[in-house]
């Protein structure tokens, strides 16, 4: 549970309930138990930590700051205001930004001004906020006493000026024949005041109320912005989860988790070594705060799967696929065609590590008295040809008959469709399968299985015969072209024998597995000895989850998961898609974006962007350049 920060220690009492129903007699049982805990809250204190939220030197473009005409003092004349960004007209004689009002013609003009726009994401409220900057004002010689120009500067609107002031610096004209005004560069910083979390616009330029001739004309501009601020921050390592719904989630200073949860959310780690994972929807990883560029590649992957051996399972599309990893259900979760299954008698569901070294999967352990897992009858399993395959650990495999997996039809023979018995089974140190045909059983049998070690089995039947492989090695094989069946509806069975079980129900069950059983897959086709390989190796040469990385900027050392959309920063990004769909928007900058695999969405906003969209039916945007 999540408490606020405050909060004192409490005692929380749980109360768990579970009803069974047995799928036999029918008979519904209930049991409950409860358990109280004395939770103690750590102490967390909010401390205040100066923070940069904007920083643009303007070297290579932009930046995030567009022109508008008519930003302040209700000018009109947009005819007689113009904005050009500079590649070498700044401080330092690199990028800067120009505003220039008047001229262009002898007529008579009042009210002119222009400015450079952008817009600031604030994660969290902000004190004391100051943005400093360099301005340069330029007046022409002619401008009369009673025509002035002023260098002004807003936040949301709202004009801030040094002093008492709502400008800058304001410069009245010293009649025709007087000398030109050129304040110099100058550097000034201003309070903004306390700024609420969200975004907020600040807009920097120039006001002329009154031009009369062509060579009254006004330059002013602008390099080296800088906007800083407090926030009270535990400057921890936070962990925030959204659940359900589109959220927005801020990390702050700090190497934080943050977790998006259900629905489509926006997570923004700021500082800090942060690991993103979106959960399921559309989430959106942004760095639009960060102070410098960023290099960020989502995964190979994205919010399709958890690790690499999932991938490689559902993309040979399978029938049915059940982990078994779950904790904390009854119900065996099939990834793909919905066939849901049980657990039985099972004290500990998902309680053991699953096969795999790099992959941070669960198993379930059977105990070989009554435990096994019940997938309801489906016409599905009915099939001409397939593969069965799965991984087991078997705490002692010299005893007999312990039953993987199995499929009772039997009790009057049919048609090879109608195949009677299918069972998979460790017996006496090997691995054995039989399936009985509408007049006689076939076997095969073959391997070493060793105790305590993790084995992977896939038996494929049908055109081409039966095939027993233990390990990704064939061990057994035989000419029986046959299929299985399922005529009087029984359950497919994980973990026991149904030899001997009812028609339709599962008592009866026998040769019950001791041991794990982990990642059972059934398909409707015969697996070749490469893939099956192919699948064995993406598991145990595979990786946990499917992590996208993060250089640079906010996204030093950050992971992420999840995640199908990107927003860069207004520097020089560097930022790849994976094989979903992915939108993903550059911001100011001149950036590198590559969509990858999927149909993508790609925004290079301001800058000179190179845009490779990959794979997939691509969508280039320009809507937010400043220039045709």
């Amino acid at each position: 549970i999540d408490v606020p920060l405050d909060t004192a220690d409490f005692t929380l009492t749980v109360v768990a309930t579970a009803t069974e129903t047995d799928p036999d007699t029918g008979v519904v049982t209930t049991a409950s138990r409860n358990a109280t805990n004395d939770v103690s809250v750590a102490d967390e204190t909010l401390t205040p930590q100066q923070v940069t939220v904007l920083d643009a030197d303007f070297t290579d473009s932009a930046g995030s700051f567009s022109y508008q005409d008519n930003t302040f003092r209700g000018a009109t004349q947009s005819a007689y205001a113009s904005g050009t960004y500079e590649g070498s007209g700044g401080a330092d004689s690199d990028g800067g930004l120009l505003v220039t009002l008047g001229g262009i013609d002898s007529n008579n003009i009042y009210g002119m001004s222009g400015g450079w726009k952008t817009t600031v994401s604030l994660t969290e409220d902000t004190e004391d906020v100051q943005i400093t900057f360099k301005y340069r004002m330029v007046m022409g010689a002619n401008y009369e006493s009673d025509e002035y120009s002023e260098v002004l500067a807003s936040i949301d609107g709202v004009l801030k000026g040094t002093g008492a002031n709502d400008y800058i610096l304001h410069v009245a004209g010293n009649g025709d024949g007087g000398s030109a005004y050129d304040s110099g560069w100058q550097t000034v910083t201003l309070n903004l005041g306390d700024l609420s979390a969200g975004d907020h616009t600040i807009t920097l330029g120039g006001y002329n109320n009154k031009k009369t001739a062509s060579d009254e004309s006004t330059q002013i501009r602008f390099d080296d912005v800088q906007v800083e601020g407090t926030q009270d921050t535990s400057g921890g390592d936070d962990q925030i989860d959204g659940g359900a719904g589109n959220d927005t989630l801020y990390g702050g200073a700090g190497d934080d988790t943050i977790s998006g949860g259900d629905d489509n959310d926006l997570l923004i780690g700021g500082a800090g070594a942060d690991v993103l994972d979106g959960g399921d929807g559309s989430d959106t990883a942004s760095y639009a705060g960060s102070s410098e560029g960023v290099t960020v590649t989502l995964s190979s992957g994205g919010g399709a799967y958890n690790d690499t051996y999932e991938q490689a399972v559902v993309e040979t599309d399978p029938v049915s696929y059940w982990r078994l990893g779950e904790s904390g259900t009854t119900t065996a979760v099939d990834l793909v065609g919905g066939h849901n299954g049980t657990y039985k008698n099972i004290s500990s569901v998902g309680g053991t590590s699953g096969p795999f070294d790099d992959i941070a999967t669960n198993a379930t352990d059977f105990d070989g008295y009554n435990d096994y897992v019940v997938i309801p009858n489906s016409s599905d399993f009915t099939m001409s040809q397939g593969t069965i395959q799965l991984w087991f650990n078997s705490d002692d495999a010299t005893q007999p008959n312990d039953a993987l997996i199995s499929m009772n039809d039997s009790g009057s023979y049919g048609d090879p469709y109608d195949a009677g018995n299918f069972t998979l089974y460790v017996h006496n140190g090997q691995l054995f399968v039989y399936i009985e045909s509408g007049s006689q059983r076939y076997e095969i049998y073959g391997g070493s299985v060793t105790s305590n070690e993790w084995h992977n089995v896939a038996f494929s039947f049908g055109s081409g015969g039966m095939q027993l492989y233990l390990d990704g090695t064939l061990v057994g094989s035989n000419a029986y072209t046959g299929g299985i069946g399922n005529s009087r509806n029984n359950p497919l069975v994980i973990g026991a024998s149904t030899y001997n079980s009812s028609a339709g129900g599962t008592s009866g069950l026998d040769h019950y597995f001791n041991g794990s059983i982990a990642e059972v897959a059934i398909f409707d086709t015969k697996l070749t000895e490469g893939e099956i390989d192919g699948l064995i190796d993406s598991g145990l040469n595979g990786t946990d989850v499917f992590a996208g990385t993060g250089t640079g900027g906010d996204a030093e050392g950050d992971t992420l998961t999840n995640i199908e959309n990107l927003i860069g920063s207004d520097h020089a990004d560097t930022l790849t898609g994976n094989d979903v769909a992915n939108v993903i928007t550059g911001g100011a900058g001149d950036d590198i974006i590559s969509g990858g695999d999927g149909d993508d969405t790609l925004i290079g906003g301001e800058g000179a962007d190179q845009l490779d969209g990959g794979s997939g039916s691509d969508t280039v945007s320009y809507a937010d350049s400043s220039d045709g």
